[in-house]
């Protein structure tokens, strides 16, 4: 397996400290080219959610609607295979995501533990960015089926905040299918 460089990436912090939620997702699909008009989203939910759709693979880095973004349409947002889809394109696009599925085993971890083995492993990082990325990885554990129903971190709203990842006993073979041709992609580049 590749050794992930940590220290070269960036953007760890990029979706204004909020987590992607899925009512979000639902109003982007209702009206993909009028949603940030919407009365329910502040400006900075709005600049999260335009960074988010890109995290996602639900548009491409220039605006234009992909699969993923069709798999929803057809779908809607109850359907896991579209889910699994996104986490795994999250993974390959945002390296806060990348890290935890690389570096956090199944268990149970409190934010402040996953904030100090963040900082562990990218020492390069500011202790606000890595608090922000923090939030933005459990925001979106919390409020998308990527947490419970992928296994990928149910939160515990105690306090202190603890996290449990117990993973997808059986992925789809389609999202398996798509991280090989991710990891495949990602390493082409080299």
């Amino acid at each position: 397996m590749a050794v992930l460089k940590l220290s070269q990436h960036t953007g760890w912090s990029r979706h204004q400290t909020f987590g992607l939620r899925e009512e979000w997702v639902q109003i982007y699909l209702s009206s993909p080219h009028s949603w940030f008009e919407s009365s329910e989203l502040g400006n900075r939910q709005v600049q999260s959610l335009q960074a988010w759709l890109k995290t996602s693979g639900i548009i491409d880095p220039h605006g234009h609607e992909t699969d993923l973004y069709r798999l929803f349409q057809e779908k809607g947002t109850e359907y896991q295979l579209a889910w699994e889809i996104l986490w795994v394109n999250i993974v390959f696009n945002w390296p806060t995501a990348r890290w935890y599925t690389s570096y956090i085993d199944r268990g149970l971890w409190t934010t402040t533990e996953l904030g100090n083995m963040l900082c562990k492993a990218a020492p390069q990082l500011a202790e606000r960015t890595v608090q922000d990325a923090i939030l933005e990885l459990v925001g979106l554990l919390q409020r998308t089926p990527v947490g419970l129903e992928l296994g990928q971190g149910e939160v515990n709203l105690s306090r202190p905040r603890k996290i449990q990842r117990k993973g997808l006993p059986q992925p789809s073979w389609e999202s398996i299918y798509h991280a090989f041709s991710r990891l495949f992609e990602s390493q082409s580049h080299f």
